[in-house]
């Protein structure tokens, strides 16, 4: 089981794992940062083993999106003298990037600011970081040939995996002041990594990269966002991510801030009005819609007056009302067994 720990709210000017140290691993931490912030090849300890050493490097790598140069490490020496250890060594593995990093962290910037500039600094947390989300999501083409893990080819390519999309997003809302870190892990046993963020005095799990879905046919819809996983409970998340033990998370409880609860896109039982007004919204915004019930029985009812009723065809027809604003004869929807939630996918005229 993932430990957790009350950490309550973040401590000013502090990021996620730095804020869990103290004494000379915190030391030991502000040594790593500036190594890697130097691009030093290596970095020589003599009083910390070699666990420790590496622990470190992972939470400024979990901290610190923003060092896209460094990719990892290589080999991790320790020298010995009479059987005993007297000092590590540990081989940092850098990026291309780093031969003119100053027209790469520009690069950064440019895209930076063009996202940032279109968001109010004085908005809550809670629209800063749908802002954030609905930038890198638009934006981004999912693209498994993406080598890259780090935010630089989200930001600068528009393409990446699951790595870039969080690290991405967690720069952007740390830039905006909103505390946010980089959460690693497995879905399905495959390798994943999502944010950890504190929106309006609460954390939450958030996924940009499950917020751009694939379609059967591999092909995406640009204008598509899903809000599935935006601001999720631990409960709600660990029904299909398992993280790693990297270091322990909070409790996240709170559901103020995702979208369905604040968006009022969550029913506690099937009604047909209650629905239909939620997809006429939708159609008046043209996008799609997606509802949250309560219960997987509320679903069950939902998904079988919907489609094996027939009630959806006949919602379409009511709010197109003849004016060919939609293609009725086309009605497209998919459920997330996981999170209670149907959603419509609309074709408009």
């Amino acid at each position: 089981a993932q430990a957790t720990v009350s950490t309550g709210a973040p401590r000013p000017g502090m990021r996620y794992c730095q804020q869990l140290l103290s004494g000379d691993e915190l030391d030991l931490y502000f040594r790593v940062l500036d190594a890697v912030l130097n691009v030093e090849p290596t970095i020589t300890e003599t009083d910390f083993d070699r666990d420790t050493l590496s622990r470190m490097v992972d939470y400024v790598r979990a901290d610190y999106p923003e060092l896209f140069w460094l990719l990892g490490t290589d080999t991790l020496t320790t020298t010995m003298i009479g059987g005993v250890p007297t000092k590590i060594t540990l081989t940092f593995r850098y990026s291309p990037e780093t031969a003119d990093l100053d027209a790469a962290q520009a690069r950064v910037e440019s895209a930076v600011q063009a996202c940032l500039s279109g968001i109010d600094p004085a908005w809550s947390d809670y629209d800063k970081v749908k802002a954030v989300y609905d930038w890198i999501v638009r934006r981004t083409e999912y693209d498994l040939d993406a080598n890259d893990q780090s935010l630089y080819t989200v930001l600068v390519d528009g393409r990446g995996v699951c790595a870039g999309y969080a690290k991405a997003t967690q720069y952007l809302l740390n830039r905006l002041g909103v505390p946010c870190t980089y959460v690693t892990g497995t879905v399905r046993g495959a390798g994943h990594g999502w944010n950890l963020v504190w929106a309006d005095g609460a954390w939450y799990y958030l996924d940009p990269t499950w917020g751009d879905p694939l379609f059967s046919d591999g092909e995406q819809n640009p204008d598509y966002v899903s809000y599935n996983y935006f601001c999720v409970t631990g409960d709600e998340l660990f029904r299909t991510h398992t993280p790693d033990d990297l270091f322990p998370l909070p409790a996240c409880t709170a559901t103020a801030c995702n979208y369905f609860v604040r968006s009022g896109l969550v029913l506690e039982r099937y009604d047909y009005g209650a629905v239909l007004e939620i997809l006429r919204q939708a159609v008046a915004e043209r996008r799609d819609a997606s509802i949250r019930f309560v219960s997987a029985q509320a679903l069950e009812e939902a998904s079988y007056a919907l489609t094996e009723a027939y009630k959806l065809f006949d919602m379409l027809k009511e709010i197109d009302g003849g004016s060919g604003v939609l293609d009725t004869s086309v009605i497209s929807h998919s459920v997330d067994e996981e999170l209670n939630i149907f959603n419509v996918y609309f074709t408009f005229r």
